[in-house]
């Protein structure tokens, strides 16, 4: 009777194993969502939010300066000049990478996926630049 026992609850555990093992594949195979389109030049809305992330021993840390003044066109591989905080500072911040997502825009200053917590400049609304009357001639 034992024996019979466990040979019936064994077949329900691996078709729960196997029906986790579907679904896991499933999941890896399904098309995750569209990912934020890089671009070379937008325009801002002339403000954005700074993050400041600071590595400690142990641990990271990252900071929120609010309405930094931004220029109205950010180019990619250029450097903007920043000032912020109540304390005013001041910082020549690269421009590594743009990350547009409809009207709002990550501006990374390292080119790295941004997964961790880095260095980053928030700017809503963005909008991908026109070309330049010289490049249209």
């Amino acid at each position: 009777m034992i024996a019979s026992f466990r040979h019936a609850a064994l077949p329900g555990w691996r078709r729960g194993l196997a029906g986790l093992a579907v679904i896991g594949l499933a999941m890896a195979a399904a098309p995750h969502p569209a990912a934020a389109q890089s671009i070379k030049t937008v325009e801002t809305g002339g403000y954005g939010v700074l993050t400041l992330c600071r590595s400690w021993l142990l641990f990271r840390t990252c900071h929120h300066y609010h309405h930094v003044a931004v220029p109205a066109r950010l180019v990619l591989g250029g450097a903007i000049d920043l000032v912020f905080g109540s304390n005013t500072k001041q910082m020549r911040y690269p421009v590594a990478r743009i990350a547009r997502d409809g009207a709002h825009c990550m501006v990374f200053d390292a080119a790295d996926d941004g997964s961790v917590k880095v260095d980053k400049l928030d700017v809503a609304p963005c909008r991908p630049a026109a070309p330049e009357a010289a490049s249209m001639r």
